[in-house]
């Protein structure tokens, strides 16, 4: 490779062609020429079996995203990519974008119903510092209101930040319940803010258990990093 990083060899060895997630922060991509990124973008050999990506940056990342058949998604997604020439939405099952990408979906035309297939969201903001709804509870049900067309959900994140609220943790029995009943399938909900945790609900219980975590990136969500629990 010589002195410089020579991404469209690396990418293409026989050894890269087995990967199925990447997460790669790095300006690196934007220095392959746009002639050099769509040629190596038909390579076959290019990343042939990715199905999970962490988008970071514009040019072979937005190639990825539109011309492999990504499933799992997080990062900060390129809204004209995602939106308007991405071709798998309804293949998309995990989705876990910064809050800016998230809104930026759900006042799209067609909305999040756009992504009907989804098994896990986020991540959603139920609280925030700051913030002028000072009711949690209000706050949580108004949240998974704009969710509820999702029928497929079996878990999702969002921010909890108890300091935006005058009230206590809402998080309890009955509203997990009340949550379960609009969505059968959900097992998990991830919490980040003031105390990351994660509830679990295991097969055929009606019983929620709240487990704390260290903090979790959409990265670790996506690729089930706490599936253990």
């Amino acid at each position: 490779m010589g002195n410089s990083f020579d991404l469209p060899t690396l990418f293409t060895t026989p050894w890269m062609q087995s990967l199925h997630g990447l997460s790669w922060v790095t300006n690196l991509w934007t220095t392959i020429p746009a002639e050099q990124l769509e040629k190596l973008s038909k390579n076959p050999s290019f990343l042939p079996q990715l199905n999970t990506l962490h988008y970071a940056s514009s040019g072979m990342l937005d190639k990825l995203l539109t011309e492999r058949k990504i499933v799992r998604l997080s990062g900060a997604v390129n809204q004209t990519t995602l939106m308007e020439t991405h071709p798998n939405k309804k293949f998309v099952t995990h989705l876990s974008v910064d809050s800016y990408s998230l809104n930026r979906i759900f006042n799209s035309h067609g909305g999040i119903k756009q992504f009907c297939n989804l098994k896990h969201i986020g991540a959603l903001a139920f609280a925030e510092y700051g913030g002028h709804n000072l009711n949690a509870l209000d706050s949580v049900n108004r949240v998974f209101n704009s969710i509820v067309e999702l029928k497929h959900l079996s878990s999702v994140d969002g921010f909890m930040d108890l300091r935006a609220i005058y009230y206590d943790d809402p998080w309890d029995q009955v509203l997990l319940t009340q949550l379960e009943g609009a969505h059968p399938k959900l097992c998990r909900i991830f919490l980040s803010g003031t105390s990351p945790c994660v509830w679990v609900r295991k097969d055929g219980s009606q019983v929620w258990e709240r487990h704390k975590i260290p903090s979790f990136s959409s990265w670790d969500v996506v690729t089930d990093r706490y599936d253990h629990i």
